[in-house]
């Protein structure tokens, strides 16, 4: 299983351009993500999710299983991206054929376990004395 992840930014607001004149740089408004997962089988169409996240102090969490824009949330279809997005190179990386499972149940991809074996334990830092500039 392979995953490609790919992102970017929207600016349609003006007046939140607080960086502008300072330096250079307008304030993103949105934020989009989309990650593909490829299967091992060839028989499997790749899965596709993607979110808008609002560039605000009050995003959470709580909303990557919401619809956007209808339930104030993150989660949307890839259709739905590329008409917030417009003509974005990033997304001709999406297959032609492809699923859309989070969408289409209204809620994020579980995060699978933990398979790595448990860390070793960290080797010991020997002591060692500080020294100051005058004495080197």
């Amino acid at each position: 299983e392979k995953q490609v992840v790919f992102g970017g930014f929207l600016f349609d607001d003006d007046s939140n351009d607080y960086f502008l004149e300072s330096h250079g740089v307008p304030t993103p408004d949105l934020y989009w993500k989309v990650v593909i997962r490829f299967f091992k089988s060839k028989d499997t169409k790749p899965d596709v999710i993607a979110w808008v996240f609002p560039n605000s102090y009050d995003s959470s969490d709580k909303n990557l299983n919401k619809r956007f824009p209808d339930e104030e949330g993150y989660l949307l279809s890839i259709a739905e991206l590329q008409n917030v997005v417009g003509s974005d190179e990033q997304l001709l990386e999406i297959p032609d054929a492809f699923s859309e499972t989070a969408f289409d149940k209204g809620r994020t991809w579980v995060k699978p376990p933990c398979r790595r074996e448990p860390a070793s334990k960290p080797t010991p830092v020997p002591d060692f004395d500080i020294v100051s500039g005058d004495e080197l």
